[in-house]
């Protein structure tokens, strides 16, 4: 993405500009499964929608941050307009671009990917991402999700964030697994409190609705 590694830096940034990028290096009506991690998730969303003449099969997309608290957005703001840092050497730099990345400990310094984190400049080291890429803001990923003409599989980390329609953002702890042989699925967001009460009152204990209705009124069960 434009602002992102060693790509050309160039604002305007947004999640529609990012798509449109993406979708020029596709090609006019190509076919794709797009996956997108974190803000990638948010573009993967918009490039789905069908505005960017490119035919979206699915959507996968992991990390997405929606739950945006006002510090976040002030904080992400201020790294945006903040003056560039520099290192007097590249050692020190990769180290503080795996600690930006929240790499440090996952990558080390000699990986592929920090290497292409890190540009030379005027001799000096800093950071290869244009900082100006952080004033992108809060994506409205409902409304992006609801313009999607793909399906869509979201997934989160273990203690990811994630987002319910009725509760919002809540916290979701998921034990890492690797299921190669059954690949999970997830084909609903976990449901409310007492949300199916009544396909286990009626489906599986047999109650008829009149007793349902008695026991709720007497306080045996909630609603």
């Amino acid at each position: 993405l434009r602002g992102h590694g060693r790509s050309f830096h160039g604002a305007p940034y947004g999640f529609g500009v990012h798509a449109a990028d993406v979708a020029a290096h596709l090609g006019q009506d190509a076919e794709v499964t797009v996956v997108g991690h974190s803000m990638g998730g948010a573009v993967a969303f918009a490039l789905a929608s069908g505005i960017f003449g490119v035919r979206v099969k699915s959507v996968v997309a992991f990390g997405v941050k929606v739950d945006w608290p006002d510090e976040d957005l002030a904080r992400a703001q201020a790294v945006a307009r903040a003056t560039v840092k520099l290192c007097a050497n590249r050692q020190d730099a990769l180290e503080r671009y795996l600690k930006v990345t929240g790499l440090w400990g996952l990558a080390g310094p000699e990986s592929r990917t920090a290497q292409l984190g890190v540009v030379e400049k005027d001799g000096h080291y800093g950071l290869a991402a244009d900082p100006l890429t952080n004033a992108v803001g809060k994506p409205d990923a409902v409304a992006l999700v609801e313009a999607s003409l793909a399906p869509i599989r979201l997934l989160t980390g273990e203690q990811d964030k994630v987002g319910h329609a009725e509760m919002g953002p809540i916290a979701c702890y998921l034990p890492a697994m690797a299921l190669s042989a059954t690949p999970p699925a997830v084909g609903a967001t976990a449901p409310l409190l007492g949300q199916h009460n009544d396909y286990g009152f009626a489906e599986l204990l047999g109650l008829r609705q009149a007793e349902i209705e008695t026991y709720q009124a007497s306080g045996v069960f909630g609603a």
